[in-house]
């Protein structure tokens, strides 16, 4: 049996596989041998024993990231009362299956890695006279909370990829439409573009909203469809569905957010 498991994303300091996600690929032959142990040429080649992708599904409580999830196959029905040749796996214990006796599957390829992923889009503000960043950003759970997935691309090779139209500007305008703020306008553009999709670098998209000029102060809302990506909608309701597409977010030109440790500001005249 020639076997290989593949992640989804290789461009980080890690490879991984969000959970839901079909793409974690799996590559693996299976050889029929006659009761002399020689390969059966005249074997039904239909029957196929190519697996392409899969996924590991998600609870609907954040959890891992698993970073040895082993990979396995197992035969449910034995109509001739033949098996795997090879029996090294118990999927349903730790520990060592071929001295327990229990072993029930044969590996297939390396220990792969999944996290439970989600997308979120950041509150961003500043001066009607600069560019404004608004983070779109990946994030996984580590075991503890949700952290930005900075091995999601890295600006030049796509993980991660959403199409452009997924993302809407004030509530029905696409990315590159003029959109007034004051007496001025800004248009989104995205970062790092290939195609008609855009992706992350170390987890972030970067939708850039252009300054729209002094003295035109506004806001421009920012929703993501993750209709194609499902794998990273999340539960933001908690009604125990990971089914939501990210809050709406802002981008406000003429506000200065200030820093997060001041809690206190007075200015003396």
């Amino acid at each position: 049996m020639l076997d290989d498991v593949s992640a989804s994303c290789t461009v980080g300091a890690s490879s991984y596989t969000y959970m839901d996600e079909p793409a974690l690929g799996i590559d693996y032959r299976l050889l029929a041998r006659n009761a002399a142990g020689q390969t059966t040429l005249n074997y039904d080649a239909t029957l196929g024993y190519a697996a392409s992708d899969a996924s590991f599904s998600r609870a609907a409580a954040e959890d891992g990231p698993f970073g040895a999830l082993q990979i396995g196959l197992s035969v449910f029905a034995e109509p001739d009362g033949r098996s795997l040749s090879v029996l090294d796996m118990d999927p349903t214990t730790a520990g060592d299956c071929a001295a327990a006796g229990t072993c029930s599957a044969a590996m297939v390829g390396s220990p792969a890695e999944v996290r439970f992923g989600r997308l979120r889009v950041l509150e961003a503000y500043g001066p009607e006279t600069l560019n404004l960043p608004v983070p779109i950003l990946t994030e996984y759970f580590n075991g503890t909370g949700f952290v930005r997935n900075t091995d999601d691309g890295n600006g030049v090779t796509a993980c991660t990829r959403l199409p452009l139209s997924a993302v809407d500007l004030q509530t029905g305008m696409a990315l590159g439409t003029p959109i007034p703020v004051g007496s001025g306008t800004s248009t989104g553009t995205m970062s790092f573009i290939t195609g008609t999709d855009f992706f992350f670098s170390s987890g972030d998209a970067a939708l850039i909203l252009p300054a729209p000029g002094v003295g035109n102060t506004g806001t421009i809302t920012v929703d993501v469809d993750l209709t194609t990506h499902p794998w990273l909608r999340f539960d933001w309701d908690a009604d125990g569905m990971n089914d939501d597409d990210p809050p709406q977010a802002s981008g406000v030109f003429g506000r200065y957010r200030g820093h997060d440790r001041i809690i206190y500001w007075s200015e003396q005249r």
